[in-house]
């Protein structure tokens, strides 16, 4: 799991940090993968069925519980430290953060597609 986040971090920071960019790499994650195998290691490792690139909500969460819920010390910017605490966000933060000063902001994290615990799309 921790070479997988090692890679994905990788190839993000690779990335132009262009909003363009971050959408094309999502859609390319959401696409299924030509391993099965280790698509169903990393969803079960994740605890869901969330489409990868996708936030995890809780049940009736909101986009701003969820942002305030990671946002710890209250600053109004979730640090690549506070993003640690969402395994589903680490792994997109890199093109997330689009003005790439290593924190999402709350304009940012609007473009974060979050997802239901039965896995359909949050607002």
């Amino acid at each position: 799991m921790k070479l997988t986040l090692i890679a994905a971090s990788l190839a993000f920071v690779l990335l132009p940090p262009a909003p363009a960019a971050a959408q094309q790499q999502q859609q390319q994650q959401q696409q299924p993968s030509q391993n099965p195998t280790a698509d169903q290691k990393s969803s079960a490792a994740s605890g869901g069925s969330a489409t990868r690139g996708s936030v995890r909500v809780n049940q009736g969460q909101s986009r701003s519980d969820k942002f305030k819920s990671l946002d710890k010390n209250g600053d109004g910017k979730i640090s690549r430290e506070e993003a640690q605490a969402s395994p589903d966000l680490i792994v997109i933060f890199v093109p997330t953060d689009t003005d790439s000063d290593g924190a999402i902001s709350v304009v940012e994290f609007e473009a974060v597609p979050l997802v239901q615990p039965d896995g359909t799309s949050a607002q």
